[in-house]
């Protein structure tokens, strides 16, 4: 019975990502286990279409996630599972509605792109393993990235880093900041200070 579980729990992981893919990515091709962004041009809202509500929950999103990479930075377990059901409650809470983008497209992608997120949270909580909850976050982070771009998040400065070797030699993964210091949350313990500013997010006036 676990096993069929964990059967449909990977299938509608990989269908939801690749409803992502098809609708965000058609441009250019994935890294291995990792959405990339560099070669879409998706589609974005406006600036002046985002209410203050709207903004203030992605940025309440952002300290959140931001409190999830710092349990996977010190390694707690129970930091990890705690922190993945405060983001999850969160991105609940994001009024699509405060978007006000006369563009459909924009509202659909980003309801796909915080539903795939939301996926992504769940197997972090249900996963025991490091690994698995560590690519889960990758995940997170690559999509939260391409949420941030679509919705031209203005409420600060995002960066985009990247640990070449997260999962291993050629393995890489990126993750979010607030700031260009590194911390990285993949290989804390062996290469805390291993990564570099890819890209950043930066709307703000």
């Amino acid at each position: 019975m676990g096993f069929v579980v964990d059967s449909q729990k990977k299938y509608m992981r990989r269908l939801l990502l690749m409803i992502v893919c098809a609708g965000l990515f058609a441009c250019g091709s994935n890294e291995e286990q990792t959405l990339t962004v560099e070669s879409s041009k998706p589609a974005e809202a406006p600036e002046s279409v985002k209410t203050i509500d709207f903004t203030a929950a992605i940025t309440a999103s952002l300290e959140d996630y931001d409190a999830l990479k710092t349990a996977f930075v010190k390694d707690e377990l129970m930091g990890v599972t705690r922190e993945a059901v405060n983001l999850l409650h969160q991105l609940d809470s994001i009024p699509l509605d405060g978007m006000q983008a006369n563009d459909t497209m924009v509202k659909n992608d980003t309801r796909v792109l915080i539903e795939s997120m939301k996926t992504e949270l769940r197997i972090m909580v249900d996963e025991l393993g490091w690994k698995e909850r560590r690519e889960a976050f990758q995940m997170v982070s690559d999509i939260f990235f391409e949420l941030l771009r679509k919705v031209r998040y203005d409420g600060a400065v995002v960066y985009r880093q990247l640990c070449p070797m997260a999962f291993g030699k050629d393995k890489p993964a990126y993750w979010l900041s607030k700031d260009t210091k590194i911390v990285n949350p993949y290989i804390p313990k062996t290469m805390p200070d291993c990564g570099s500013v890819a890209d950043s997010v930066a709307y703000v006036k």
